[in-house]
């Protein structure tokens, strides 16, 4: 449990999650359980809604905790997590992520080729 929140999303995870074929939706609408985010696997996508954010940075932070769910298999390895679990460590790692790489949200709007 304590090697997770060592962690950081980088730039190479995010490039192999983009040629993995993993999509970035922004959605106009809330989400019906006020959700700020959702990773579907079986669709490789992560859905993201613009209501539940006041700023881009907050956006940015929510990319990268659906990119932790899309990498949960790596990140976690044999640990057995439940999905309380991953989403706390989902939100630890986005958040440390983001003050190492405060301009990851370049690279991902660059990459997936969205603006926000």
């Amino acid at each position: 449990m304590g090697t997770r929140t060592r962690r950081t999303i980088t730039y190479l995870d995010l490039e192999e999650l983009f040629k993995s074929g993993m999509t970035i939706t922004l959605k106009n609408g809330s989400h019906p359980k006020q959700l700020r985010g959702w990773y579907d696997a079986t669709t490789n996508e992560a859905r993201i809604y613009r209501p539940a954010h006041k700023i881009s940075r907050d956006i940015t932070e929510t990319i990268l905790h659906e990119c932790v769910h899309a990498k949960c298999d790596e990140i976690f390895a044999a640990e057995k997590v439940t999905i309380r679990q991953e989403c706390k460590a989902a939100d630890e790692i986005a958040k440390k992520t983001l003050r190492k790489r405060p301009d990851i949200g370049n690279f991902i709007k660059q990459l997936w080729g969205i603006e926000y």
